[in-house]
């Protein structure tokens, strides 16, 4: 049973470990997810991935496309990542994925980091002035916010689904995945 309304349960026999990563941009899931597929031997989906490459053929900047964004592409987005989840095998990033997995993720582990330094990130990858990136990430969380309570009636805010909240501006990159993984391994044992 899925998190998310308006999803429909998969019918797929689980096979496999199925983690999620979720998080604000800038948090530094991308990153953690494709390390934990690595460790794991897991594939990585990234609904993120999913709404860039919607957002890019509908001709409009990734804000513009979400801001005024149809219930049903949210809908697709998120089916998607519970059928995956439900089959076993992946990690999924994304900032819905723990909730559309539901009860088929073994892990939800949720990243943060303050928006300076998230926005500080988004500034390198996308190689703009910080503060053109801090503008956008500001108006891409509450743009998320928004859609996700318009969408689902959702408070995305609510941390209670997850077996793990890590601050991402506490380590680097890979201390942050290194950290993520030994969590992991330790539950995994147990």
């Amino acid at each position: 049973m899925t998190f998310l309304p308006g999803l429909k349960k998969p019918k797929s026999r689980k096979r496999g470990l199925t983690i999620t990563i979720s998080g604000p941009s800038g948090s530094g899931k991308s990153f953690v997810a494709v390390s934990m597929a690595k460790a794991f031997s897991l594939k990585n989906v990234s609904t993120g991935q999913i709404f860039r490459q919607l957002a890019a053929e509908s001709g409009k900047p990734l804000e513009a496309f979400l801001k005024g964004s149809a219930k049903r592409i949210h809908l697709a987005a998120d089916q998607r990542a519970a059928n995956f989840a439900a089959k076993g095998g992946y990690v999924l990033d994304g900032q819905l994925t723990a909730w559309a997995a539901g009860d088929s993720a073994n892990f939800r582990i949720f990243l943060t980091a303050p928006l300076a330094i998230r926005a500080k990130r988004i500034s390198l990858r996308d190689r703009i002035p910080l503060a053109v990136a801090k503008r956008r990430v500001a108006n891409r969380d509450k743009i998320d916010v928004t859609n996700f309570k318009r969408v689902y009636g959702l408070d995305s805010r609510d941390l209670s689904i997850y077996h793990l909240v890590l601050d991402t501006s506490l380590f680097d990159a890979k201390e942050t995945s290194r950290t993520v993984l030994k969590v992991l391994k330790a539950a995994l044992k147990n």
